[in-house]
């Protein structure tokens, strides 16, 4: 019964079938085992037995979400919202689906709420500035994800939505010194890893690009992009075998997709041929 999660709420369930933590906590480890079929069932379950508890409607709407069901998602987060109105995930999460939806005003509604309920969530703050950001309004996303970081300066998502709003507005030094903060604080994060790693080469500087890519290469080997930058950037300093060892990494891992997959094998080839 105590070999996982999955067998310990499985058997719970069995022996408290009206109990409905049991049926959500069975519910979680169904998602987590990449059953979402399974956990929808489960947190439907909980659902009936006790409608009056919000993190059960929130919980279900997580997974409505993951099975493309954004409708009855949103449908989900407002139930658990009548039961909680300051529920801070239900509400990021129907502001995002909103927001995904191309509804920022909705999106925007949702993000004061969500600032009156809890001002001082370094989340909330952030998600402000990327609906700022969207709108055109600069000056007021950069004031909202500073104060996000003013409340919490090591909120790595906020280092990387900052940063990404520099990069966009080609403030590439700002842009470099915020992706540096999040991967200070998260030396894995990919996307950090990748778009410092393209700054560097977009401004000249491949061994730079070089330095961010190996370095974000140590703590994790599954960021497969990175293979490509560093290929780049090996490129850019003579460096041609060990770039085409790049590439091909790269391309073995399966992350270049159509044209790219295309592209990057011909520039093999070419590459190959100088060589010969």
């Amino acid at each position: 019964v105590w070999d996982s999660d999955w067998s310990l709420w499985s058997d719970a369930v069995h022996k408290a079938p009206h109990a409905y933590r049991a049926h959500m906590h069975l519910g979680g480890s169904l998602e987590a085992k990449g059953d979402v079929v399974g956990s929808l069932g489960s947190y439907t379950q909980a659902a009936q037995l006790r409608p009056d508890v919000p993190e059960v409607h929130y919980n279900l709407g997580n997974a409505l979400r993951l099975s493309g069901r954004v409708t009855e998602a949103q449908q989900s987060w407002e139930r658990a919202l009548e039961q909680d109105p300051e529920h801070l995930e239900a509400l990021l999460n129907l502001a995002a689906s909103h927001q995904d939806a191309g509804d920022l005003t909705q999106t925007a509604t949702l993000l004061r709420r969500a600032e009156a309920a809890h001002p001082q969530s370094p989340e909330v703050w952030r998600r402000q500035g990327m609906v700022l950001h969207l709108t055109g309004n600069g000056a007021g996303a950069r004031a909202a994800f500073l104060h996000s970081l003013d409340l919490d300066s090591a909120w790595v998502k906020t280092h990387f939505s900052l940063a990404n709003h520099y990069f966009s507005g080609g403030r590439m030094g700002d842009a470099a010194q915020h992706y540096e903060a999040a991967l200070q604080y998260r030396p894995s994060h990919p996307g950090a890893a990748y778009n410092l790693a393209d700054l560097h080469l977009r401004t000249g500087d491949p061994v730079a690009a070089e330095g961010v890519c190996r370095r974000a290469l140590r703590h994790t080997s599954a960021q497969s992009k990175l293979y490509f930058l560093l290929g780049l950037a090996l490129e850019a300093r003579g460096q041609t075998a060990d770039a085409l060892t790049n590439y091909r990494v790269f391309l073995r891992s399966g992350a270049a997709r159509g044209s790219v997959l295309e592209d990057v094998r011909q520039h093999i080839e070419r590459l190959e041929s100088a060589i010969d």
